[in-house]
Order: structure tokens, then C-alpha cells, then sequence
């Protein structure tokens, strides 16, 4: 038999069934539920050209000096400051050319002069401004971003970076921004293309001065070979943090928005993304090769009410009282019962995460859309804890194999507080997600990842908030019972209400009852 957990170090308490839940693949609640869930998709990568850019200079601290601009860089004044590039694999740092062949010069080394003028009225801070701000209307919509110089990367002939995530620098970081530089006196470098994996498949970007590239922290992404020339990239982490948290390198802030500012067009589209910047959204076709990462800007509103709808359904139904009568129709109040359907939705969250950084302000994407919904919500209550996908398969027994979800933490109160039976939400696409250490341990960025810094699965538990009652006589015996606020139904109608639900919304082979 083999058996894997996500970390091995915490298996052991995951072999106890006090926290952990195994994951049915015949629930069909779930099944509903997790193909509602598929259908939304939120961009997970943005890409804008800049022409304001190539004329940003770049200064060397320790000289006060330039080395030329963003579209003309002094290669041979950078050599003397590069150094070989690490990165972290668990929890060690390591060099090694087979994973990551590639320079690097850090941030205390270099800076911009923001008060510069690039163009008439319009400073290198305001560039950056405008970069934020686009960034921030693409990925982190009403969120407060801040952009902080990381380093300038450096790859050359034969120079390449293997799959990795990138290292998180604090909670409330989670996101980069490439800004590529040209070699002065080169033709422009070959090979080196940049992958970056999302929930939609891999997508590939040139770096370079014309504009920029960002992605949350979390996806993982590559640097193919350079086959010739000198591939330049600028680094910035990205903060969902206002000014008045103070970091060394800062180069722009933008503070957060009311979502209610934010107005989208019929397709989910930003009306105002542009209004305040030159930038130039980049859409398939820009480039000889692909760049959108196939999915709409915003998730469609209407589709992410359905989702919570249903949600909302689904436990409504599941916690209505039923109350059995006898041949006559009269309640027999002493043995009122309820159903054995999900009193907790378990939702795994799309994206990864630090430990400290599962809190609503900081998450990303479909995450932060669906959580802001059902914090506002009148009927269900939500919370977020760190979760372990355990998986056992037998070769020998199929029949063996198993999946299980665990608290990451063997909180025993933390257990009591979650309402038994659940139901856990699946998605297909999700896997590429999971973190699996022992045997396997990714690579990170610069930094190797240590305890509470590194990535972790989470995951939602919704259930409802106090049960609402209303008060309903029964003529029959002119007693007063208390039931759900929904109308109090018998067994087998809550069933038939959940399997038409189903029926309707589950997806089958084509020719194929969806049910089969």
C-alpha cells in the first residue's frame, strides 16, 4: 500500500478520524456543488504594455550612478554586482545550475529616482502609480497594492530557472511583477520564454521593456533556456498593505477601494481599468504568442450568486427539522429528528496560502470573491482554517483506495465548532494545486520556506448561522411546534428536492443520463 500526505510531518495525527473527514467521490451534493464551483474562473495572471517604461532609468546605489534605463541597460556596469542566484528547496537554500542557472543583483544595490521626469507632467513615480493601480483593478480589486523592488534578475546563454513558486516575503504578500530590461547594443534575447501555470492551463509571456508581467505568488511558473542573449527582468513584490505599513524599496501604493466603485460592463470587465493610465491592456494577439490566461477579468456576477445560492439551498434543506406524524398526519413531538444531510459545506480554496495569511483581507481571486459574498450574507456563516489532503492507493485493492480532508492543526475545539455531517467540495482542475512534500518538496524563489511561511492548503467552512424558526399551529391538535423556517417537509421530499437540484445541474457524458 502507499500512502502520501500533503505533510508528512503532521500525518499522524490525520490517522485519527477526531479530525478529518473522508472525501466520498459518490456525494452528490458535492458533485453538484463542485461543478458550479468549476465554472468559476478568475484571472490569475495580468499583462499590460507601458510605453512610458524604456525610459525609466536605473540607478546604482552605492555609486549614485546610472546604468542606463529600462529599454537600454549597461550590461558591463551591472557585472560587477551580480551574483549567482539561490533558491529554496524546503527548507534549505541551494545552488544548483540543473534547477536554476542565473544572476542576480538585490535591491539594496540598486534604485529608481521616482521624482525623475520620463515625459513632460509624468514622473517615474507616477509610472509606477499607474502600474499599481492597473494591477490592482486586474488582480486585487478593492484591495490595497503596494509595489516593493525585490532585485533584477539576470540569465544569459544557457540561463534558466526550473518550476517553482516564488518565496513569500510576509502575509500580506502575494503577488510579482516582472518588468524586463533591454541589453544596450544586443538584438533581443532568444529563448527564455516564461510559463506561467494557472487553473487554465500554462500560459506563456515574453519579458521584456515593452511592458509587464504579474501573477499571484502561488502559481508556479518557469524560465525556459536562453538560448542567446542577455534576458533582464526587474522583480517586485506585491503587498496588499496601505502606506502606513513602511517598507524599504517602495516604489508605488495604492490604497484599497469600495468594491462599490469598481463598475464592470456586462462581460465582468473594469470600465474604469484605464481611465487613469497610459497602459494598454494586452489581449490575444498583441504578441505573436498567447498571453491572456483564457479566463474573463471577473468571475460573471451572476454565476457567483448562483454558486452562493445554492450553497445557501443546500443547507436550508439539510437543516430543516423533520417531524414524523402518524396515519392521521399529527406530529409526534417527541421524536423530532433531523436530516443526515451536510450541516457544513467544506469549499477548498483555490489558491495556497501562508498559515497566518488565511483571513479574508488577504486572499486572492475567486477566494476573495466568494468569501466577501458570504461574509455579507444573512444566512450563512463562514470560516477559514488550514487544511491536509491525505490519499491512500493500493495497487493491489482498488477498493482500499481512499481521500481524506484533515485540520491542519489537531485543535479538538476547533473541531467541536464544526457542524457534523459535511460535505467537501471537489474540483478536478484543483490538484495541480496541492502541495505534496516527502518524497516530493518544491522549489520556491531566493528563500527557502520555513514553518509558518510556507504554503498551505485552506479551505471555507460554511454552515448556517443560528437556525431561523418560525412558529406554525397545528389545527389538528391546536399545539404550537417550532420548525425551520422553511416549510417543514417530510424525508423523502427533502430528498427528491436535492436530487432534482442535482438532475439539473450535474454534467454528464454527452449521450449519458448525468446521474449514471
Amino acid at each position: 500500500m502507499d500512502a502520501y500526505f500533503v505533510y508528512a510531518d503532521i500525518a499522524n495525527h490525520l490517522r485519527s478520524a477526531a479530525y478529518r473527514w473522508d472525501i466520498d467521490e459518490k456525494d452528490q451534493v458535492a458533485t453538484t456543488l463542485s461543478f458550479m464551483f468549476e465554472k468559476l474562473q478568475c484571472r490569475e495572471t495580468a499583462a499590460c504594455l507601458n510605453g512610458d517604461l524604456a525610459s525609466v532609468p536605473l540607478m546604482l546605489t552605492a555609486e549614485e550612478t546610472s546604468c542606463g534605463t529600462i529599454g537600454d541597460t549597461d550590461v558591463e556596469a551591472l557585472r560587477a554586482l551580480v551574483a549567482p542566484s539561490s533558491f529554496g528547496r524546503g527548507e534549505e537554500t541551494v545552488y544548483d545550475e540543473d534547477v536554476r542557472k542565473g544572476l542576480e543583483i538585490r535591491a539594496a544595490q540598486m534604485h529608481f529616482d521616482l521624482d525623475h521626469a520620463v515625459k513632460e507632467g509624468s514622473t517615474v513615480r507616477d509610472v509606477f502609480q499607474s502600474i499599481a493601480a492597473q494591477l490592482q483593478l486586474s488582480l486585487f480589486p478593492a484591495q490595497p497594492v503596494k509595489l516593493v523592488f525585490y532585485k533584477l534578475a539576470l540569465y544569459e546563454a544557457g540561463g534558466h530557472f526550473s518550476a517553482h513558486r516564488d518565496s513569500t516575503h510576509d502575509d500580506s504578500h502575494h503577488g510579482t511583477l516582472l518588468i524586463g530590461c533591454k541589453a544596450r547594443g544586443e538584438d533581443p534575447y532568444q529563448g527564455g520564454d516564461f510559463l506561467v501555470t494557472t487553473s487554465n492551463g500554462e500560459m506563456p509571456f515574453r519579458i521584456d521593456e515593452k511592458g509587464w508581467v504579474a501573477f499571484y505568488t502561488d502559481c508556479e511558473h518557469t524560465v525556459k533556456p536562453v538560448t542567446s542573449g542577455t534576458r533582464m527582468s526587474l522583480q517586485f513584490d506585491v503587498y496588499l498593505e496601505s502606506d502606513a505599513v513602511a517598507r524599504p524599496h517602495t516604489v508605488s501604493c495604492v490604497p484599497a477601494r469600495d468594491v462599490k466603485e469598481i463598475d464592470y460592463d456586462d462581460e465582468g470587465e473594469s470600465k474604469a481599468a484605464l481611465e487613469d493610465s497610459d497602459d494598454e491592456v494586452i489581449s490575444l494577439g498583441n504578441f505573436s504568442e498567447p498571453i491572456s490566461d483564457g479566463a474573463d477579468r471577473r468571475v460573471m456576477p451572476f454565476l457567483l450568486r448562483s454558486f452562493v445560492d445554492k450553497l445557501v439551498e443546500v443547507l436550508r434543506v439539510s437543516a430543516q427539522f423533520i417531524i414524523p406524524r402518524d396515519d392521521e398526519g399529527r406530529a409526534r413531538k417527541k421524536r423530532v429528528r433531523t436530516s443526515n444531510h451536510p450541516q457544513t459545506i467544506i469549499l477548498p480554496l483555490r489558491h495556497l496560502y501562508r498559515g497566518r495569511a488565511l483571513v479574508s483581507q488577504y486572499l486572492k481571486g475567486i477566494d476573495k470573491l466568494l468569501v466577501d459574498m458570504l461574509e455579507h450574507s444573512e444566512d450563512v456563516s463562514v470560516s477559514m482554517h488550514a487544511v491536509i489532503r491525505s490519499k491512500v492507493r493500493c495497487d493491489e485493492d482498488p477498493a482500499m483506495n481512499s481521500e481524506s480532508l484533515g485540520l491542519a492543526s489537531p485543535d479538538v475545539t476547533l473541531y467541536k465548532t464544526i457542524k457534523e455531517p459535511v460535505t467537501i467540495v471537489r474540483r478536478p482542475t484543483y490538484d495541480r494545486k496541492f502541495i505534496r512534500s516527502k518524497p516530493f518538496i518544491e522549489h520556491t524563489g531566493n528563500e527557502p520556506q520555513l514553518g509558518e511561511t510556507q504554503y498551505l492548503m485552506g479551505a471555507m467552512f460554511i454552515s448556517l448561522k443560528n437556525r431561523i424558526v418560525s412558529t406554525r399551529t397545528n389545527a389538528v391538535e391546536g399545539e404550537t411546534l417550532s420548525t425551520a423556517s422553511l416549510e417543514v417537509e417530510t424525508a423523502g421530499h427533502i430528498k427528491e428536492k436535492v436530487a432534482d437540484a442535482e438532475e439539473d445541474l450535474i454534467p454528464g457524458e454527452e449521450g449519458e443520463d448525468p446521474k449514471d
